[in-house]
């Protein structure tokens, strides 16, 4: 699907996609400069000037990894996509059911402080760690509720109903909260 968002206007979004451009670009971008520095491609004085050239020269950052990596911008920009696409609708998901979640979770006219990956991507999902201007934390896993009530069941078996009441939850068409 298309995003259709202005991703500048959600901060925090726009911060968690810059960082996993970096850590996905990092190490070929270093190549890349070492190759134009071998290639004596790179104009400056100094390392430091020379540094400063590569970054600030759009085109052969760009160029350079195209042309070494022609894969990688498409593969990067497709795997960016859907997890921009899947923040955007566990998003839509907490504004959507925020009345049912607020009073689930006792959040109480709390504002959205920032947005974490709680753990590795799988399929363009993740466990994702809302925190909230007054402290408050809660978790949105892309889990179905019945997962979650088998952990609860049978905890409960096992530990008693106050342990299993740790996973209390409240589950949505997108996943469990």
């Amino acid at each position: 699907r298309d995003i259709d968002v202005n991703i500048k206007e959600m901060p925090v979004i726009k911060e968690k996609v810059e960082n996993e451009i970096f850590v996905k670009c990092f190490k070929s971008l270093v190549y890349c400069m070492n190759l134009a520095r071998v290639e004596e491609k790179l104009i400056g004085e100094s390392p430091e000037d020379r540094y400063t050239f590569f970054c600030e020269n759009e085109d052969a950052i760009i160029g350079g990894m195209e042309k070494i990596f022609p894969e990688m911008k498409n593969q990067i920009s497709e795997e960016i996509r859907g997890k921009i696409c899947y923040l955007i609708k566990v998003v839509d998901d907490f504004v959507n059911n925020y009345k049912e979640i607020s009073k689930k979770f006792l959040l109480e006219n709390e504002q959205i402080k920032n947005i974490n990956v709680g753990g590795d991507w799988h399929n363009d999902k993740s466990v994702i760690i809302f925190e909230f201007t007054k402290g408050s934390k809660i978790v949105f896993k892309p889990t179905h509720g019945r997962n979650i009530e088998f952990l609860k069941g049978l905890s409960s078996i096992f530990f008693g109903r106050e342990y299993s009441s740790l996973y209390d939850s409240l589950t949505t068409p997108e996943g469990t909260w």
